[in-house]
């Protein structure tokens, strides 16, 4: 719900009107989805990079999990949905065989002018990979 100060009533908003307003505001279709899926990826990445890999498979799964689990306390989602529609699946993939490692680097990295105002360095190279696969 929402208040309008001007009527001193609640008006609900629901995803519809949020799309529009987003639309409107960007000049372009987008939705709200897109967001949260670009803050579950972004966390993930985040998450995979403060815990580390793991040395088997079994751990590799387990720390898996263990970020998806943050994703999920960020978004207030479970872990599976977060898997499922929040956590580009590139990101999962590319953790599981350590070719992340390159990007975790980068975070170390001095920022350089790329064009691309308005990110951090996080997002930066989130785009990256997402353009270089």
């Amino acid at each position: 719900m929402q208040h309008d100060p001007d009527t001193r009533r609640r008006n609900t908003v629901d995803s519809r009107k949020v799309n529009t307003y987003i639309k409107n505001i960007s000049g372009r279709y987008s939705t709200a989805k897109y967001f949260h899926t670009w803050s579950g990826t972004l966390n993930a990445f985040l998450a995979f990079n403060e815990i580390g890999y793991g040395n088997t498979e079994t751990a590799v799964k387990k720390k898996v999990a263990r970020a998806l689990n943050k994703v999920a306390s960020h978004l207030g989602n479970t872990r599976m949905v977060c898997k499922k529609y929040y956590v580009h699946p590139l990101i999962i993939s590319l953790y599981e065989n350590k070719s992340l490692e390159k990007y975790f680097n980068a975070l170390d990295e001095v920022e350089k002018n790329d064009g691309i105002a308005g990110l951090t360095q996080e997002e930066k190279i989130i785009m990256k990979i997402m353009d270089s696969n």
